[in-house]
């Protein structure tokens, strides 16, 4: 898949991190190696000259429901990641949300900015997340 591609669609995060694999490769960012992280629904991508971390998460849908939970984004729609993810990344690390027709992304200190965060409680399991508006990121595609 490349930024030429008429028709963009993604299924997996396989693909996704494919995609932004070739889309790096095409501006002469070369990657070092691939990291599969979160159970693998996610990956990092390390640039070899650099060792900055592409993150890259792919999902079906953006966070439909952004705008409810963050009312000064009233019928906007996000993406989000788990604290814990975030905070493993270094300060100067990209973030990708692959959706399955559409690619956004956006620095990590940006990211956090916003400082959007909500607490998710499912089966006796609480995390944090910080969330982000796609309208603030770039839209490659």
């Amino acid at each position: 898949m490349t930024l030429t591609d008429e028709l963009f669609h993604c299924t997996s995060i396989t693909e996704a991190a494919g995609c932004v694999r070739d889309i790096l490769e095409q501006t002469d960012i070369q990657i070092e190696e691939m990291i599969h992280t979160n159970k693998g629904k996610h990956r990092d991508l390390i640039e070899k000259m650099t060792g900055i971390i592409h993150h890259v998460k792919f999902a079906r849908e953006p966070f439909r429901a952004f705008g409810y939970y963050f009312p000064e984004f009233k019928g906007l729609q996000g993406e989000s990641l788990n604290a814990d993810i975030v905070h493993k990344l270094p300060p100067d690390s990209l973030l990708w949300f692959v959706l399955s027709d559409s690619l956004y992304n956006v620095r990590i200190a940006d990211f956090l900015s916003e400082d959007l965060t909500r607490t998710i409680r499912k089966n006796n399991y609480e995390t944090m997340t910080y969330s982000y508006p796609l309208v603030k990121m770039g839209r490659l595609l």
